[in-house]
């Protein structure tokens, strides 16, 4: 991961060897990784039963719909239209887990750099991790301010 005016990193979705959109995926993370946790917010507390995970580069996203309070689909898309593959009843929680670590994981290098002054998109992904913390007190470690 860099800093620069975005910062940028490897991510991607690993499910059993899938990766998508590729491996070595290089996006905005620190971006990318608010929007996300956004995203598994709104479908935790209901405030969406579909949320859309966007990549910043190229026509990549996953679309989750909540099946019901703990199970939900994933369908890893190509330019909103081509259903490239398809994961049915996935735990919401896991789903969250996984996100929320990686999003703490991404936290921790800005720290280590001194980038959470540096950047609005820092500032917010510290704040979705606080709130998605809160949410699922059992899932992941309690990030450093």
């Amino acid at each position: 991961m860099r800093f620069s005016d975005l910062t940028t990193g490897i991510i991607l979705f690993d499910l059993s060897g899938y990766q998508f959109p590729s491996k070595n995926w290089d996006d905005f993370v620190v971006t990318i990784m608010g929007w996300w946790l956004r995203a598994i917010i709104d479908l935790k507390t209901g405030a969406s039963r579909k949320e859309e995970l966007y990549f910043m580069d190229g026509p990549y996203l996953v679309t989750v719909e909540k099946r019901n309070t703990s199970m939900c689909s994933l369908f890893f898309m190509e330019r909103d239209i081509a259903v490239l593959k398809t994961v049915d009843l996935y735990p919401l929680d896991d789903l969250a887990d996984s996100l929320l670590s990686a999003a703490q994981q991404v936290y921790s290098t800005c720290l280590e750099h001194q980038w959470q002054d540096e950047d609005k998109d820092v500032k917010y992904l510290k704040e979705r991790i606080d709130q998605l913390s809160e949410l699922y007190p059992d899932l992941g470690t309690e990030c450093q301010a």
